[in-house]
């Protein structure tokens, strides 16, 4: 009895200092927002990266003295509204142009959404030196490139007239009544008139379904097996925060919950992998999984699960036990 009496004292200490460990590791947090209902008015997220499936509904602008400027789908001068942004996203509820962006041979074709051109596509007329944009039933394939030392979508005409090449950009002029988006030689007005533009995305999911799907479009490119983290991964992780937060807190909470929908499960699974390998500041768990990463611990790798740490916590204590038990019963067994 005394054995034990001394064993408790020395044990029940590292016993409460197992149980904070324990604790402190299995302890989830939960960032869901509480608000939760989607916006009637539409909000668009700026998009810098290249996919092989552009889901949804875009809109061509460019960031300009804080604000940015975005394609009414008029011809001529001052064909743009200027809108606040923040945190690379827009809110508006009218006049801007919308887009499907259909995969084509060579390249993207642009399909009005909404408005006068309904259903027509993006194109220019090759007879101009400097063409305007129109629409008409064929469209011009265009290329979208991502260009890593200028955070934008840069997209040129893969379509050759006269042995020129024309690229869609926003033309900045001195007097700000005349800057406009239309096409140009690629050769064209110069670096400091001529501006490359920028793609925004859309938020159209209401459904955990729809975030899903969009999801897995985003990042199927991006997962690479070696641990190498793609350069457009942070503004894909951008795009699919926005999303998640615009859905109604019901959508929010099939994604967050512990007991995931087998439906889902290949998004979570993807969304978790994704959350541990890369760098926890610029890849957050906006979902509010509780994943927790530290990436200074050498005992753990990055894809532990917590399960490895109650395992090596109750461990230590089980061996600092035997240890005390051995040196009592050994100091007994002298003392006889």
């Amino acid at each position: 009895m005394k054995i034990f009496n001394k064993l408790s004292l020395f044990a029940l200490p590292l016993i409460v200092l197992a149980g904070t460990t324990v604790a402190s590791f299995s302890k989830t947090a939960n960032n869901v927002s509480a608000e939760g209902e989607a916006s009637p008015i539409c909000k668009y997220v700026k998009v810098a990266y290249t996919t092989s499936n552009y889901s949804g509904e875009y809109t061509i602008g460019l960031e300009d003295s804080g604000n940015v400027r975005l394609w009414n789908g008029n011809v001529g001068n001052g064909n743009f509204i200027t809108l606040a942004i923040n945190d690379s996203i827009v809110e508006d509820s009218t006049g801007i142009a919308n887009f499907n962006i259909e995969k084509s041979t060579e390249g993207y074709l642009f399909k009005a959404v909404g408005g006068t051109n309904n259903g027509k596509y993006l194109a220019f007329d090759s007879n101009e030196k400097h063409p305007e944009v129109s629409f008409d039933d064929t469209g011009v394939e265009l290329n979208l490139r991502y260009d890593s030392s200028n955070p934008s979508t840069k997209i040129t005409t893969n379509v050759e007239s006269n042995g020129n090449y024309y690229q869609l950009k926003y033309c900045k002029y001195k007097e700000d009544a005349k800057s406009r988006f239309r096409f140009i030689l690629s050769t064209g007005l110069g670096k400091n008139s001529d501006k490359q533009i920028q793609l925004y995305k859309k938020i159209t999911a209401t459904t955990a379904e729809e975030w899903k799907n969009e999801f897995l479009d985003a990042t199927s490119g991006t997962c690479d097996p070696n641990g190498q983290k793609p350069n457009q991964l942070s503004s894909i992780w951008r795009v699919s925060k926005a999303s998640f937060e615009n859905l109604p807190i019901e959508e929010q909470e099939k994604l967050s919950s512990t007991n995931v929908d087998e439906a889902f499960m290949e998004a979570i699974e993807r969304y978790e992998y994704i959350v541990r390998t890369y760098s926890i500041d610029t890849i957050p768990d906006f979902i509010g999984r509780g994943i927790s990463i530290n990436a200074n611990m050498s005992l753990f790798k990055q894809n532990s699960s917590n399960n490895n740490v109650l395992i090596l916590s109750f461990g230590a204590v089980g061996v600092v036990s035997i240890t005390l038990i051995s040196f009592f019963l050994f100091r007994r067994k002298r003392n006889k």
